[in-house]
């Protein structure tokens, strides 16, 4: 259920999470190697307003304390402790914290990926793409929105 992962294809960052439902999102709640609060949210369709939903759920789990991570955790705060330090056992020294929030949707309006140029710090978007084979697997692509529409030519 909880597992290290690779959260950015960028760089060595990994995470500590679990999954929770958060009325239609699911969303994954982490500590990053850095020990950074960073959400993971899947969505159907990210407008403005899912946006700035998936922001303020960010901003909230960052300011919670050990206790209330440790409560989300199967098996309590005495599991997450022991399984913390197991995880921070394989980090490797000196990685950075990761971007506080990604989001994966299956479709990104037009209007958020311009408002990305001005958010970019801090937030990785990826629009997902689902094929199914000639053999019933199911595939999924991510690809990441850039945001570059501020840069100059």
């Amino acid at each position: 259920m909880f597992a290290t992962m690779s959260a950015n294809p960028r760089s060595d960052s990994r995470v500590y999470a679990a999954i929770e439902r958060e009325g239609e999102v699911d969303v994954l709640t982490a500590l990053d190697a850095a020990c950074q609060v960073m959400c993971v949210e899947l969505l159907d369709h990210l407008d403005g307003a899912a946006l700035v939903s998936a922001m303020a759920r960010t901003a909230a789990a960052a300011q919670s304390g050990w206790g209330d991570l440790a409560s989300h955790y199967p098996g309590g705060s005495t599991v997450f402790r022991e399984d913390w330090e197991e995880f921070r056992e394989t980090v490797p020294v000196g990685v950075g914290p990761g971007p506080r929030l990604t989001l994966i949707a299956m479709n990104v309006d037009d209007d958020v990926r311009a408002a990305l140029a001005l958010l970019c710090a801090g937030i990785d978007v990826h629009e997902a793409q689902v094929r199914t084979t000639e053999e019933g697997r199911t595939l999924v692509a991510l690809d990441p929105v850039l945001h570059d529409a501020l840069d100059p030519l």
